[in-house]
């Protein structure tokens, strides 16, 4: 009886450290088939800790930044701009970009813009600038392939 108390306890308390911290417990046994989705859904509580940690470490980065290049602005009397460096956090939390592709791919067309679809990939950082290069590709794959130069035409 004692024993079962303080194993009911425990239990409780390491329930209620993960809770706290805004945690899951890993040890916990879960179903072998889960989807991404259904993982992510278990850390929001984590992600939205974290995203509030690396908002304050991009805030004291920033600012380290902002002295490094005063600093730099008075020895080497250049002009450095701390505005100008970008920290880019990557989470290490799978994403399903497989089902977002998916999802894009049967929307019927004009629903949502192509901009806002490469957004919503994990893997593209800058959608305007990936923009651009799909359109370059696109006018070397165009000039490649016209008709005019199968033929023979120059028109």
């Amino acid at each position: 009886m004692k024993y079962l108390l303080i194993q009911n306890t425990l239990d409780r308390y390491i329930d209620t450290m993960y809770q706290i911290a805004c945690h899951i417990n890993h040890n916990e046994k879960m179903q072998s088939n889960l989807s991404g989705i259904a993982l992510r859904s278990r850390l929001i509580a984590l992600e939205n800790k974290c995203k509030l940690e690396e908002k304050a470490h991009k805030n004291i980065i920033k600012s380290r930044l902002k002295f490094l290049c005063m600093y730099l602005n008075l020895k080497k009397s250049k002009n450095y701009d701390y505005k100008d460096i970008k920290a880019l956090y990557t989470p290490n939390i799978p994403q399903d970009d497989f089902t977002t592709a998916q999802m894009l791919n049967q929307l019927p067309e004009g629903i949502v813009s192509k901009d806002t679809g490469r957004g919503l990939f994990s893997f593209i950082h800058n959608k305007s600038a990936e923009g651009e290069k799909v359109k370059k590709d696109q006018r070397e794959t165009w000039t490649k392939t016209s008709l005019d130069k199968a033929v023979g035409n120059d028109g």
